[in-house]
């Protein structure tokens, strides 16, 4: 199980579909069709994944999991991975 340690130092379960929709968000507003933001959302989260299962007791912050996803994005598209940041800004 991969759990995500949050700010307030408690930890909970990751929701891989949060972290999807964090991923094909971005993609579907710098105008990708839905297939094309999907196969993007797919590519990143299998990366994602991978990465997270790396790590000790497969247990990453909130932190290190956005600047993960930041740096996915910004290989596969630069453009999304400025869109996700601002969102992160905005949130």
């Amino acid at each position: 199980m991969i759990k995500v340690a949050k700010r307030d130092g408690t930890k909970e379960e990751l929701d891989e579909g949060k972290l999807w929709n964090s991923l094909y968000n971005p993609a579907k507003e710098n105008h990708y069709q839905k297939e094309e933001a999907v196969e993007l959302a797919d590519e990143a989260k299998e990366r994602l994944m991978t990465w997270i299962t790396e790590h000790e007791d497969n247990v990453v912050t909130t932190k290190e999991l956005a600047e993960k996803v930041e740096e996915v994005l910004a290989k596969l598209d630069e453009d999304v991975a400025l869109m996700y940041d601002k969102h992160l800004d905005i949130n």
